[in-house]
């Protein structure tokens, strides 16, 4: 995504979508997707600071629905996160349309930071 905001129509996600690259500003880029998202067996490489629920992230909003045939894998970077409690969660993936079906996003390894350990919710 090279650093900047992406608005597309749909996506079917079967490979890897990486919010991170080498001109990337940090975490603060959008992908959304004003129609479907098909969790397709891919992985989404998403920046984030982790720290308390106010954290500085990249966020993949979907408008439409989500449609599951495998899970998608969500591979979390912490970009220069000390770690802190988040009881409300740090929003990586808005889902506006058709809610989310269980299962259709997983954590690709373990998220902790300074003790502090995060997971989807």
């Amino acid at each position: 995504m090279n650093g900047f905001n992406q608005i597309i129509q749909s996506l079917d996600n079967a490979g890897v979508v990486s919010f991170i690259s080498g001109t990337s500003p940090g975490p603060s880029v959008i992908l959304e997707t004003v129609a479907d998202y098909t969790s397709n067996g891919g992985t989404l490489v998403i920046g984030t600071q982790l720290g308390n629920d106010a954290s500085p992230t990249n966020v993949m909003v979907v408008q439409g629905g989500v449609n599951l045939v495998t899970p998608t894998k969500i591979d979390v970077q912490n970009i220069n996160g000390l770690g802190d409690q988040a009881p409300v969660g740090i929003p990586i993936i808005k889902v506006n349309g058709a809610s989310s079906p269980a299962g259709a996003f997983v954590l690709a390894h373990p998220v902790a930071v300074n003790g502090i350990t995060y997971y989807l919710k």
